[in-house]
């Protein structure tokens, strides 16, 4: 990323968007000048203090300046779809059901709720007719005036007046629950 833009990337995909506490995660992503990574949703619910907003809000973590944002787990499990080749109805009810949740999230919100979807190829490669969904999917977000707007990571954090600190809490990768593939079962 530095050789090829000239600066530190500000995002950091953790694999599977799992997060393991007390290794010293923040410390080293803030070390190589990351400002924001993307962890499982239940990360962030079940932080130490919880935070207020649940997923929807991002979280500075305590052990260094790094914010962590929820990946949504319905959203990203839609975002698998479209089954069928009816890819503008499966995009309408996305994006209604998307519209709705961020009407009830958002109530006392200082900054419009985050939904954060999470896709990884690895899931969708090979899926007939994937990318013509997703596609239909960001016409039917452009083409609305309604309470949903397509952002950056980074242009979210810009938007926010006050993030909440606490600790992520550990959480691995949806196929391993119990971190065996990633930390061993002994």
């Amino acid at each position: 990323h530095r050789v090829t833009l000239g600066e530190p990337p500000r995002g950091f995909w953790l694999p599977r968007c799992a997060y393991a506490e007390g290794i010293g995660i923040e410390e080293i992503l803030s070390e190589s000048g990351v400002v924001f990574t993307v962890v499982r949703g239940d990360s962030i619910e079940r932080a130490d203090p919880q935070p207020r907003f649940g997923a929807r809000s991002p979280l500075m973590g305590r052990a260094a300046p790094v914010v962590f944002l929820g990946a949504d787990r319905e959203l990203s499990s839609q975002l698998r779809g479209p089954v069928g080749a009816d890819h503008q109805s499966w995009a309408k009810g996305v994006v209604g059901e998307l519209e709705s949740r961020a009407l009830e999230a958002g109530a006392g919100m200082e900054h419009p709720p985050l939904f954060v979807g999470v896709v990884e190829l690895v899931d969708v490669a090979g899926e007939p007719g994937w990318l013509e969904g997703v596609v239909q999917l960001l016409r039917e977000l452009t083409a609305r005036d309604g309470a949903l707007q397509l952002v950056t990571p980074s242009d979210a954090l810009r938007q926010l007046t006050r993030v909440e600190r606490a600790r992520p809490a550990t959480s691995f990768g949806e196929a391993h629950e119990e971190g065996e593939s990633w930390i061993g079962r002994e």
